[in-house]
């Protein structure tokens, strides 16, 4: 059976009640702890709490990592270590007393001692000492942070777990209504909203457990690292039961630390705001066994308002939310008549509030699907498709304000009323796109695609190297993309996509082929011309255009007399004076670099026999020969002669050398 228990309320470093002297004292031979007794008899119960307290020490500053505290020794100088006085607290289980600053270090940190109930559970005492504990780790950080119950309730989950003490579902059903009810029963509230009772501020460390099984290891960890850094610089001087800088702001603070600790993440404090109001909705009877561990132990967020039927049109949450503060809007859906083109729009606009974070969380007998997007400037939209089985549709609105929520600032804390419209739209169908084919390099290409249910559709989508530079709505059947093709787009088939943020899209196979801007010669014939005539040059290939130009250099005048895809014919005027050797020719097509072909025609003498120019073409080299021959070779960092003559050349060479 297991033990379940209520906690007490909790004092957060303030002074309840006068500290007595101590009768005597308990110290740890390994760690700088020590336990006083406010009177000689309770020695027996300081040993159980020095036990407990090294325990706690091991598990939260040798294990997770948070700072080692502050006390005061015998001449009340700070020094590293924790001091423990317990005694009859008159029903609260413990508190933390702040004592003074410590001037040795720059830090707005400050020197403790906790104070603990004399007559507790021995199987508690080291769950409440990792809570008051957890207020003088934090305290060693930052003495003035008015977020330290974000920290504190979660290091006692932390401690009940490696110790073994309780399951945590044990754990949570005797204590989670207590320190989370109250927080979870206003989810609209800023996750620090002033003004309200422990109970409230204790459900904020709901976002410090969410970080740590999110982004950290579940072993307060990560939430070790975020205790340091929210450290700022300064000297606090003790206010009351409370604490003050003497100069400056409390800057960073917890929600700063949340960027610091996430940034490696990729994640921002905003980022896990959207995502968190996803797992602090799956508990209770939401859960789905996929976020908070123990989840269903968890209490419930209370959900703002619940629907039955669509459409919906400008309504308007009962609580608008405080910036951080999440409503929640629910669709009760009939799985039965759903279908896979189901689109449903959640349409959000506020004058209040410029940032807003919208979440879509759809449920369904086989599990639970999430997901959402930022809205600036105070509205934006929210597609949600693939319905199909789908009993209930909650979304999760959060309000980002001006994203720099600042715990020290009250008017941070006010709500921002918003609109909403929940409709059925129909998801794009794809038909047909014009033209089917685009160059590389090609620039403000218009393609037109024709379809149905596209004057909704948030997305078009052609793959890497396909930059869609904007969008023109015709009609729900035509819109006209403007695109940029880069000039190393892979050459192939592409599929255009079309959809909604966050959703599966629409897809039309193969709607576009990206092709090559140079034309591509396997085969030119004849690759040779005598001076003062006229030879007729056949090239054979692919992607010759229309407007293609021919080069074969000074001399030479070219002029294309017939072309289509695969050939090329070209009308040579060899001058008479034109000079003999080989040349280079070039193939451009309209608007694209150059297809040069190095060496690929020779200009003969007048004298050369007629028999020499017969037979005279150039192929591409055949698959396996390791040469480069005819006009399929391009600039590749060296050059490839054609023709007979550099080769008579060099025999010539190697017979003069052996004589």
């Amino acid at each position: 059976m297991s033990r379940r228990f209520r906690l007490h309320a909790l004092a957060l470093l303030v002074l309840l009640h006068p500290t007595a002297a101590a009768a005597d004292c308990v110290r740890s031979r390994t760690h700088p702890i020590e336990v006083c007794t406010v009177q000689a008899s309770d020695v027996t119960i300081a040993k159980t709490y020095l036990t407990a307290t090294e325990d706690v020490w091991e598990i939260l500053i040798d294990g997770a990592g948070f700072s080692t505290p502050y006390r005061l020794d015998a001449m009340g100088t700070p020094e590293l270590g924790i001091r423990v006085e317990i005694g009859p607290l008159g029903g609260n289980v413990g508190y933390v007393e702040i004592l003074t600053d410590v001037p040795a270090t720059p830090h707005s940190d400050c020197a403790v001692v906790a104070h603990m109930e004399l007559a507790l559970p021995d199987y508690y005492i080291p769950i409440a000492l990792a809570h008051e504990l957890g207020h003088a780790l934090t305290a060693a950080d930052d003495c003035v942070e008015p977020a330290t119950e974000a920290i504190s309730p979660y290091l006692e989950l932390v401690t009940v777990q490696s110790m073994g003490l309780l399951s945590l579902d044990d754990y949570l059903e005797g204590t989670a209504a207590f320190t989370y009810g109250e927080f979870q029963s206003m989810p609209w509230l800023a996750l620090d909203a002033p003004g309200f009772g422990q109970g409230y501020h204790y459900g904020h460390s709901l976002l410090s457990f969410f970080l740590d099984v999110k982004w950290g290891e579940g072993d307060a960890s990560l939430v070790a690292r975020l205790s340091k850094a929210t450290r700022q610089n300064g000297t606090i001087e003790r206010v009351g039961y409370g604490a003050v800088l003497v100069s400056g702001e409390n800057e960073p603070d917890y929600n700063d630390a949340v960027d610091t600790v996430l940034e490696p993440f990729g994640v921002t404090f905003w980022d896990a705001m959207g995502e968190f109001a996803v797992w602090r909705l799956l508990t209770g009877s939401r859960s789905d066994a996929q976020h908070f561990p123990s989840a269903a132990v968890l209490p419930e967020a209370t959900i703002d308002t619940m629907l039955t039927s669509l459409p919906q049109v400008d309504l308007h949450p009962t609580n608008p939310p405080q910036e951080t503060g999440t409503s929640y809007i629910g669709l009760t859906l009939d799985p039965s008549t759903a279908t896979d083109t189901d689109v449903l729009t959640f349409s959000l606009a506020s004058s209040d509030a410029a940032n807003w974070a919208v979440w879509a969380v759809v449920m369904r007998a086989g599990g639970v699907e999430a997901f959402g997007q930022r809205f600036a400037g105070g509205s934006g939209t929210l597609h949600v498709g693939a319905l199909v089985g789908a009993s209930r549709l909650f979304f999760a609105v959060t309000n980002l304000g001006d994203l720099d929520h600042d715990p020290d600032h009250l008017d941070d804390f006010e709500a921002a009323d918003f609109s909403y419209s929940i409709e059925r739209v129909a998801a794009p169908q794809l038909t047909s796109v014009t033209p089917a084919i685009v160059e590389q390099g090609a620039q403000g290409v218009i393609l037109t695609v024709v379809g149905a249910n596209l004057d909704d559709t948030q997305e078009f989508a052609l793959g890497d190297g396909l930059t869609i530079v904007s969008v023109e709505v015709v009609s729900a059947e035509r819109v006209l993309l403007t695109v940029d093709v880069a000039a190393d787009a892979v050459l192939g088939a592409r599929d255009l996509e079309a959809g909604f943020v966050g959703m599966p899209p629409s897809v039309l196979p193969n709607a576009v082929e990206v092709v090559s801007a140079q034309p591509i010669v396997s085969s030119m014939s004849p690759d040779k011309g005598r001076v003062g005539t006229t030879v007729e040059v056949t090239f054979t290939g692919s992607n010759f255009r229309d407007e293609v130009a021919c080069d074969f250099g000074d001399g030479v005048a070219a002029s294309v007399t017939k072309v289509d895809a695969t050939h090329l014919e070209v009308r040579l005027e060899l001058a008479a004076n034109a000079v003999l050797g080989l040349r280079d020719v070039r193939v451009t097509n309209p608007g694209a670099e150059a297809l040069l072909l190095l060496g690929a025609f020779e200009v003969l003498g007048d004298d050369v026999a007629e028999t020499a120019l017969e037979g005279s073409d150039v192929s591409a080299p055949t698959a396996g020969n390791g040469d480069c021959g005819g006009c399929g070779c391009q600039t590749v960092g060296r050059e490839v002669q054609f023709g007979l003559l550099p080769l008579l050349a060099l025999l010539g060479l190697l017979w003069l050398r052996r004589r």
